[in-house]
This record gives structure tokens, sequence and C-alpha cells, in this order.
């Protein structure tokens, strides 16, 4: 019975991802200037899924998690919160590095919607499909 509740659960999980997945890819192509758009856990600093627009080595793409968690719970999160009066919280940030654009957008649960991309990352694009796919976690289903 136990071995039943596992398979389904993943099963669940399975369908949920995907269909988040398949958001995110949408997604990716309508964001100009985006060639990788990522779900990403920062407290675990992992990349839950991902769409590019080309093959990334996976180091590339794990290091979209390891950002995510120090600018958004690490030691430069913590500085701006004290920087602030310790009473707000960091829910983005933008990274420009030379010709990459880094983007992290914190939503309503612990997810983190990440878009890697060139200097013409669209921001405004970054902040229209966020919430579509914040939305389909939210629904429990994916859907």
């Amino acid at each position: 019975m136990l071995n039943l509740a596992v398979c389904l659960t993943a099963a669940l999980v399975g369908a949920l991802m995907m269909s988040v997945q398949d958001r995110i890819a949408e997604a990716r192509g309508r964001l100009a200037g985006c060639d990788t758009l990522a779900l990403v856990d920062p407290d675990m600093a992992i990349v839950l899924c991902a769409a590019g627009g080309r093959k990334r080595p996976r180091e590339q793409i794990d290091q979209l998690g390891a950002s995510a968690a120090l600018l958004l719970r690490g030691v430069v999160a913590q500085a701006l919160t004290q920087a602030e009066g310790g009473d707000r919280r960091v829910v983005g940030a933008l990274v420009v590095t030379g010709a990459e654009t880094e983007v992290f957008l914190q939503g309503p649960g612990a997810e983190v919607l990440s878009a890697h991309g060139g200097g013409d990352l669209c921001l405004d694009g970054m902040a229209e499909v966020a919430p579509a796919i914040f939305a389909a976690l939210g629904d429990g289903v994916g859907g």
C-alpha cells in the first residue's frame, strides 16, 4: 500500500512539474533576449526545471540555483535586509555582468523564477510571464 502511495505521489509531482515545465518553455519563447528561464528553489540552491533556447552545460544551469540562494537567502540578502533596518525581505535581484543579464524574482511561495540572457533581456517581459508560472505552482495541479 505504501509503494502505491509513493508511486501516486511521484506521478502527481511529475504531472505538476511537466505542466510547469511547459509553461516555463512557453514563457521563455515569449521573453525577448532570454536564453534560459528556470524555476529555482533558493533554500536548496537547486534548479527545479529550466527551458533554454540553446544547450547549456549543466554547471551553468546549476549556477542559477546557487546565485538565487546567495542573492535572495544568503549573505547578500542578509546584508541588504540589515542595511534597510531589518524589516524588509529581498524579493528580487538583477545582476548585470559584461554582456550577460540575470534576473531573479521571488514568487509567493519558496520558488524563484530566474532568467538569463544578454543585455537585451526584457525586464518588463519577465514581470509579465512570472505571474502565470507562479499561479501554476499555486494551483497544485499544474494546469
